[in-house]
């Protein structure tokens, strides 16, 4: 017998094998179908997110634990490429790629950089943060940059969180980067 959405050899007495059955509880039979498709590209848009949130049995209104959760369930089944993300950027033609791009050129350029710039720790991978994040605006060169371990990482964006509201962020980050920094820059000891 074969399920019926994805065509694997099942041995049971069922429509659909165990993969398809927990599919099942979210997406129609059109959304599974769909979902599979999307398992052999390389690059998933948003147009095509949008297209698979449409065949949700159900309606999810947090973009963001969609996205994971597709990405949890192609991943699941073989998925290695990519998902694009929504760019709430204002700029016209800023792309992702190009962004990533320039973030593993600093981190190439600063490679022997191999103690957190915070607590001294020399275990690990050493993360390039923006001080100034770039998508409020900041700068991409070394004034801006902090190279800081896995630990001091999550201890400064909690930090942040806290300072910083999200609307406030998004209304008034990029016309104030002095405020901004006048407010943060106790955290990273400059």
């Amino acid at each position: 017998m074969k399920c019926k959405n994805c065509g694997k050899v099942i041995d049971y007495r069922s429509e659909r094998c165990s993969t398809c059955s927990s599919l099942a509880l979210k997406y129609t039979d059109d959304g599974i179908s769909y979902l599979f498709s999307l398992y052999k590209k390389q690059h998933i848009t948003i147009r095509e997110l949008l297209k698979l949130k449409g065949l949700l049995k159900e309606e999810e209104n947090d973009w963001n634990r969609f996205r994971e959760n597709v990405k949890i369930n192609l991943k699941k089944n073989g998925f290695d490429g990519t998902i694009e993300r929504v760019n709430k950027s204002k700029k016209v033609g800023s792309s992702r790629r190009a962004a990533s791009t320039k973030g593993k050129r600093i981190k190439d350029k600063y490679s022997h950089i191999d103690v957190c710039e915070m607590c001294g720790n020399k275990n690990g991978e050493m993360i390039a943060h923006h001080m100034l994040p770039h998508s409020w605006g900041g700068d991409t060169n070394r004034k801006n940059i902090i190279f800081i371990c896995n630990d001091c990482h999550a201890v400064i964006h909690k930090k942040l969180s806290k300072i910083l509201s999200a609307n406030l962020r998004h209304e008034i980050m990029r016309e104030n980067k002095d405020r901004y920094w006048n407010m943060v820059k106790d955290i990273y000891n400059r």
